[in-house]
């Protein structure tokens, strides 16, 4: 029986696919390894710089100042129909020649796609020669009208199939703060960042001081247990990662 491949799915090798990648995989660096439990998305790390900048998903140009403050020219793309932007136009199918931009930012976006394969297909071929994409996307953060909430493993994936380089992932907000959010912030407070900070610093302080006391009591100073307890928290930032940070390179 024939079988036919959609050209929409992921094209990777099979036996690498199946194949588990280390927590933190070497190909793939992760800065700023630290749990954060206040608003922190893409805009926190796009760089000064020149040229031109689309900013997919746009929405209603909140990013339109603080591009243009650092130098580049703003073009704003959304689904969405807002004054403020450049065009309305979809991800999969974007109206602009090949090597068009210098840059490309998507600030929670890509939870947002259908297809989010095809999208950053579509963001290389619009991207110049050596041309970055700074974005963040969620993870754990509950569902908002969502279909894909990836991990950095799923986020390497996908850019191994689209062919980008991953130059950097870091954990945005953790988990608490678009948690809190989602539950006090719709209703009309502004209780959340509070309360995010307040069980964040009680999980990871728990988990480092009072983990620490058990183990030493249980099994001893520089025991096997010990390690695996420093290894647990270094993994805690990106594992309890809200959102995560990061730049692709094509």
């Amino acid at each position: 029986m024939t079988t036919h491949q959609n050209a929409n799915t992921p094209t990777s090798d099979s036996s690498a696919r199946n194949t588990p990648w280390e927590f933190f995989p070497p190909d793939c660096p992760v800065t700023e390894n630290k749990p954060v439990h206040k608003y922190k998305t893409a805009e926190h790390v796009i760089p000064v710089g020149t040229g031109r900048c689309l900013d997919l998903g746009a929405g209603g140009g909140r990013l339109h100042q603080t591009i243009e403050s650092l130098g580049y020219a703003w073009i704003g793309v959304d689904v969405q129909f807002s004054q403020s932007l450049t065009c309305l136009a979809d991800g999969e199918t974007l109206p602009f020649p090949d090597n068009t931009f210098d840059i490309v930012v998507m600030c929670q976006v890509m939870e947002h796609l259908r297809n989010p394969w095809q999208t950053m297909r579509e963001v290389r071929r619009v991207l110049r020669p050596n041309g970055l994409v700074y974005g963040s996307s969620s993870f754990l953060e509950p569902f908002h009208d969502s279909y894909f909430h990836l991990s950095h493993w799923g986020l390497k994936a996908l850019f191994d199939d689209t062919q980008f380089k991953v130059c950097d992932m870091q954990p945005g907000s953790s988990m608490f703060l678009p948690t809190a959010n989602c539950l006090f912030d719709q209703a009309g407070t502004k209780f959340a960042p509070a309360s995010a900070q307040i069980a964040g610093a009680l999980l990871f302080n728990a988990t480092r001081i009072l983990g620490r006391i058990y183990i030493w009591l249980r099994f001893g100073r520089h025991s096997r247990q010990d390690s695996q307890l420093d290894d647990f928290i270094r993994k805690m930032p990106l594992r309890f990662a809200g959102y995560i940070i990061w730049t692709c390179q094509k």
